[in-house]
């Protein structure tokens, strides 16, 4: 894994002319719909205000990092293997105040794209339309109603003074870029130092992928709007659940997945199947 650069988004439209993908592994996107933290704070609420904070006084806003993979800058897009949640409501914010400033917002038109997910582009290409299309974004499932829910919240006149500039220029990402890819690099990076996974990580990752391929997938008995739902819940209500456990050396999610595996595999066993196929 190379070392980490500062990088705008706008400095991303001018070095990717074939622009960015989030891969099908990645889970849906679901930031924009907020979710309460530990103390009982909306989290998107946070955000923005620490965002109008930066911008009021002329500061850049660290965005943290995103791990990226690209073959190729002149002929493929780069792929974003972590900081889809982050990326994506920029870019969201970004197209929305393109609109309200009377600024050209279709030169982002088919640059930001997501693999595999037809509605989610879908509500892209409505966005990076001049005239105004917010209003016909219907709520299908998670990722467009969190992108629903997130432009409700960036039009609220408290954040009128973020700007499209601040947002193109001074909002800014650590991007680390991978080397080379194999077939299950996104299961075994460390997102942070590049070692691999720890187990419930690793067993996430796999679950996530799981759910993401069921969801295309014509199977008998599937509810198909649990699936839908699974981002929010094991990213929100699940996981807020098991903050009361957490400490310094075992984070909620180490208990959250190991209470998620323990149930899955006693459906196993109590369907006389082998847990481990």
């Amino acid at each position: 894994m190379g070392d980490s650069k500062k990088i705008t988004l706008l400095d991303l439209k001018t070095q990717y002319k074939m622009g960015l993908r989030i891969p099908e592994i990645q889970r849906d996107y679901v930031m924009g719909a907020g979710g309460k933290d530990g103390d009982g704070k909306d989290k998107l609420s946070k955000l923005l205000d620490a965002i109008l904070a930066k911008c009021k006084g002329g500061e850049d806003f660290d965005f943290s990092c995103i791990i990226t993979y690209c073959s190729d800058t002149e002929n493929t897009p780069l792929e974003i293997y972590d900081g889809q949640q982050r990326l994506t409501t920029l870019m969201i914010m970004i197209l929305y105040k393109l609109q309200v400033e009377k600024q050209d917002v279709t030169r982002f038109a088919k640059w930001y794209s997501f693999a595999g997910r037809p509605k989610a582009n879908e509500i892209f290409n409505l966005l990076t339309q001049n005239e105004s299309q917010i209003n016909n974004i219907m709520v299908t499932d998670f990722t467009s109603f969190s992108i629903k829910k997130l432009l409700e919240k960036i039009s609220l006149p408290k954040y009128k003074d973020i700007s499209s500039d601040y947002l193109l220029n001074q909002v800014k990402f650590d991007m680390v870029s991978i080397g080379s890819q194999n077939e299950i690099e996104q299961f075994f990076m460390d997102l942070n130092s590049g070692v691999k996974l720890k187990d419930y990580e690793l067993y996430k990752a796999k679950l996530t992928h799981r759910v993401s391929k069921l969801k295309h997938e014509n199977v008998i008995g599937i509810n198909h709007e649990s699936l839908e739902m699974w981002p929010h819940k094991i990213d929100n209500d699940w996981l807020n659940f098991f903050d009361i456990f957490a400490d310094y050396e075992h984070p909620a999610e180490e208990y959250e997945i190991a209470f998620v595996k323990y149930c899955i595999n006693m459906i196993y066993i109590d369907n006389e199947e082998d847990p481990s196929n």
